[in-house]
Order: structure tokens, then sequence, then C-alpha cells
């Protein structure tokens, strides 16, 4: 929890810092892509809704798989966007300046399927 707590106030002191303005609200979701361990990436589908007080440039980039969404003179967006994930990434917003505005995890999750079948009538007959 302490990690956590540093974390988010090294993010909000760097934004700060440099005098950028965060957005008022990112909401991503989903946030996170459910796969079998066996294949290769997951095809994650979310919405992105971003507001800012100001109208401002700015572009939504991911790193793995490379991804880069630029708008100018934008205030708000409402999105929808498609992409594969092969492992957790962090889908960030960047300024002109390519200073960071704001950051979210898309996270990908791997199951391995149970081998066992479920045991019926745990051994007795009742009929």
């Amino acid at each position: 929890m302490n990690r956590f707590a540093l974390i988010v106030f090294l993010t909000c002191f760097v934004v700060n810092a440099y005098g950028v303005e965060k957005p008022n609200i990112l909401a991503i979701s989903p946030e996170m892509c459910v796969t079998h361990i066996g294949k290769e990436h997951c095809q994650l589908e979310f919405n992105i809704k971003v507001e800012f007080q100001d109208v401002t440039d700015f572009c939504i980039v991911i790193d793995d798989p490379h991804f880069v969404d630029c708008f100018i003179q934008t205030d708000k967006l409402l999105k929808r966007y498609s992409l594969p994930l092969t492992e957790s990434t962090y889908l960030q917003i960047k300024d002109k300046n390519d200073e960071l505005l704001a950051a979210q995890l898309l996270s990908v999750a791997k199951i391995k399927a149970k081998k066992t079948r479920p045991r019926r009538n745990l051994g007795w007959v009742l009929f």
C-alpha cells in the first residue's frame, strides 16, 4: 500500500512540477483482458474517456503494441479501441512536448484451464 501511495504522489508531483495541466478525468473500461496461457495474445476492446479543463493537444500512446493516436484542440474525448496485447502495458496520455499527462495500466491475465473434471455423487448412489 505504501508503494502505491508513493507512486501516486510522485506521478502527481512530476505532472504538476512541469506545469502541465492534468486531465480531470481519465477513465478506461475494461482495464483487463483475460486469455488462456496457450494463446499468443489477448484482444482487448476498451472505451477511453478523457476530459481536460481547457482545450489542448494530446496523444494517446501505447508502447507495446506500438500505437499512437493524436488529437488537436480537444478538451473531451470518448472513443473505443481494440488492441492485441501480449502482456500488461501502460496507456499514456502525452502533450505535444511529449510530457506525461496521465497513465493507466492495461492488464493481461493468463489463466490455466483446470484439467480435472468434477466428481459426481461423491461415490454414493442414492437411487
